[in-house]
C-alpha cells in the first residue's frame, strides 16, 4: 500500500540469456498510475539492465495495471501484472462549518475553535504556506527547475512529517 500522491519504485531485471543483441521495450497500460524509467533499450548477449517501474496512486483504492515488455524477433510476450492500493489520511472534524462573528482585520477577538483527528495510519502534516517563508523558496527553486529542465514533475525522496 502507498499513500495517495507519494511513490513506489520496484526495480526489475532484465536479462539477455541469447547470442545476439536484442532490442526491447515497453508498454505500460496504466500510465498515470504505473510508469517505467525506460521504454525502450537494447542488451548485448549475457547482460543485464534494470528496468524501474513506479506505482503512484491518485486515489485511495485497490489499483492494477499490465507492463507489456516486447522482444524484437522474439513471438512470446512478456507481461508483468502490477497491483496496488491507494491509502490516504482519513481526517474527522467535530465541527464541518465554522462561523465567525463580525470583526476588523488583525484584532484577536473573534476565534473558533475546532479540532482535527487523523483516524489513519498515514501521518499528516498542517503547515500555513502564506506564514512559512522556506515554503514560497523551495517553491521558487522547484518552479524554476521545472522551466530550465522542461519538466513536469519530479520524483524525491520522501522526508519525515515536520522536516
Amino acid at each position: 500500500a502507498v499513500h495517495v500522491g507519494q511513490c513506489l519504485r520496484k526495480s526489475l531485471v532484465i536479462r539477455n540469456n541469447g547470442y545476439v543483441p536484442c532490442k526491447w521495450n515497453v508498454d505500460c497500460k496504466k500510465k498515470h498510475t504505473y510508469f517505467v524509467s525506460l521504454t525502450e533499450g537494447e542488451l548485448l548477449p549475457g547482460k543485464t539492465a534494470l528496468l524501474d517501474v513506479y506505482f503512484m496512486p491518485t486515489v485511495k483504492d485497490y489499483l492494477s495495471g499490465k507492463l507489456n515488455i516486447h522482444v524484437e524477433g522474439n513471438p512470446m510476450k512478456s507481461t508483468v501484472h502490477m497491483e496496488g492500493y491507494g491509502i490516504g489520511s482519513n481526517l474527522v472534524f467535530n465541527n464541518t462549518e465554522l462561523k465567525f462573528g463580525s470583526a476588523l482585520p488583525y484584532t484577536k477577538d473573534n476565534v473558533v475553535m475546532f479540532i482535527v483527528q487523523n483516524i489513519s495510519s498515514a501521518p499528516v502534516e498542517f503547515c500555513f504556506a502564506d506564514y512559512n517563508q522556506q515554503y514560497a523558496q523551495e517553491k521558487l527553486w522547484i518552479n524554476a527547475y521545472f522551466v530550465s529542465h522542461c519538466v513536469k514533475g519530479v520524483l524525491v525522496p520522501e522526508r519525515n512529517v515536520g522536516g
